[in-house]
């Protein structure tokens, strides 16, 4: 579960750390507190452009055109007047061995609030050592599913109680199997055909003596049994 939430430079939200406790958490409060801003730092500490490449701000009631305008609209717009560049969210969470995972995400931006770079700490926790250990940040998703969620399923998790209802009546049916398709792996495996595909293709081009009709008559082929 989540242990603990960081948060710097995020809307209207002045820096501040929430400890959280195993089980069901909610946020409460007045129009314009905040609560939906907490929720959106969760899901882009989290994932990064996963959330929005996975839908996933959508699915929990959320919006986001894309990663780089989600960003922008999340910056604290008046951040730059006080000497900072960037929006900062650290999210810690804890297994039940004693082992935890630590995420820190920055954002910088430029003068006129327009994003430019990101940075990622991924750490792990060992209750043996009783230290931290930076890890490759290619590591997180393997870390993700083994101490909270995969994007595709936090929807289920991390939602905009005000919206419940709306979320309610949609038609999960997509939803559900696109969370399927992505935990089996089948998006990877088409992705993987599609590049071995394109490989082929260009090698037979580059090789003297080819057939560039033969091989136009190949890749149509291809494509038909995609389909």
């Amino acid at each position: 579960h989540i242990k603990q939430l960081d948060i710097t430079g995020v809307r209207n939200l002045k820096p501040l750390r929430l400890h959280f406790s195993p089980g069901f958490n909610a946020f409460y409060g007045e129009n314009g507190s905040g609560k939906t801003s907490l929720l959106e730092a969760i899901y882009v500490g989290l994932f990064g452009e996963e959330a929005v490449n996975h839908k996933s701000l959508d699915r929990a009631g959320l919006k986001a055109k894309s990663y780089g305008h989600f960003l922008e609209t999340a910056f604290y717009k008046l951040a730059n007047q006080e000497g900072s560049d960037k929006m900062e969210v650290i999210i810690e969470s804890s297994s039940e061995e004693g082992s935890a995972l630590r995420i820190t995400r920055k954002w910088f931006f430029n003068r006129n609030g327009k994003y430019n770079d990101q940075k990622i700490i991924v750490e792990i926790y060992s209750p043996l050592s009783k230290s931290w250990k930076i890890q490759s940040d290619e590591l997180l998703p393997s870390f993700l599913e083994k101490y909270l969620t995969p994007p595709w399923l936090a929807p289920f998790f991390f939602f905009d109680g005000e919206k419940i209802a709306v979320l309610a009546d949609e038609d999960r049916c997509n939803w559900i199997s696109d969370g399927l398709t992505s935990l089996l792996g089948v998006v990877l495996i088409k992705e993987l055909r599609s590049q071995l595909s394109n490989y082929s293709m260009k090698k037979l081009r580059e090789s003297g003596g080819s057939n560039e009709k033969k091989v136009d008559a190949i890749e149509k082929e291809i494509n038909k049994k995609k389909k």
